[in-house]
């Protein structure tokens, strides 16, 4: 498994947070009324903690939704925006708001509570091949969660997603790509004696991420060295092709060498 690497050619980290954001909303008039309070509530946030407003009833797993979950933030239901309207556009406590998305989001408060970053931690989570959720935005949500990614080479035997304990090493044989998702979402962390890191900025912008949207995770490095020897090979004449396969070619055993040798 290769872990991801940063290209210097077009660097992406992961986005910082939103402090005020929707999710899930399909209602015009809480859209616009948000619209209107945006920026009021976001400066006005207490201590700044971010909040994000989660509508529709059952509430939609949203990437912004999990985003949220991932890194601990408050997760309130659309009688949060009307509230602030009331009060002239500034931030009203949102723990009462909270308290009554739990029934439909139940890992909320858990995962706010542990300071985000913990649902993952302390797994290894590796990509072999397509997934539901595009790779980009699954590599930035496990690392937001606390978990380490690293991309694979393809196994016929193996799923699309594997993932392992760190310590005592170990496959989770009955995790795959919902399984995360669902682990994210309970708010309880899969080890709970891993320390949560990744969601701290300094861990953060160290994080490997994807080079482009194109190409949503860098080639693994068999990959290239197969590509590298396969240009080699074509552009060496015949007479060099041929002693390089033969230097390459496993030696025969010696005539005579018995079987127990």
């Amino acid at each position: 498994a290769t872990p991801l690497r940063r290209s210097p050619a077009s660097p992406i980290s992961l986005s910082p947070p939103m402090s005020f954001s929707l999710t899930g909303v399909d209602d015009e008039a809480t859209q616009r009324c948000f619209a209107h309070i945006h920026d009021r509530v976001r400066a006005t946030l207490v201590r700044g903690e971010p909040v994000t407003v989660a509508g529709g009833r059952p509430v939609r797993r949203t990437l912004k939704l999990l985003r949220a979950l991932a890194r601990g933030h408050w997760i309130v239901g659309e009688e949060y925006v009307a509230a602030c309207a009331r009060n002239r556009g500034v931030a009203v406590d949102p723990a009462p708001f909270e308290e009554g998305m739990l029934p439909h989001v139940p890992g909320a408060q858990l995962s706010r509570l542990s300071g985000g970053g913990r649902a993952l931690a302390g797994l290894t989570v590796t990509l072999r091949g397509a997934t539901v959720m595009p790779h980009a935005d699954l590599c930035s949500l496990c690392c937001e969660a606390g978990a380490r990614v690293q991309y694979g080479r393809p196994i016929s035997d193996a799923g699309a997603v594997e993932v392992h304990r760190n310590q005592p090493r170990a496959r989770l044989a009955e995790a795959d790509e919902q399984w995360l998702l669902a682990t994210i979402t309970s708010g309880r962390p899969a080890v709970a004696d891993a320390p949560a890191l990744a969601h701290r900025p300094s861990t953060a912008a160290a994080l490997s991420a994807p080079p482009s949207s194109s190409a949503s995770v860098l080639p693994p490095s068999w990959r290239r060295d197969e590509a590298a020897a396969r240009r080699q090979t074509a552009t060496e004449p015949p007479a060099a092709a041929s002693a390089s396969r033969a230097a390459a070619a496993p030696a025969a055993p010696a005539a005579g060498a018995s079987a127990s040798a």
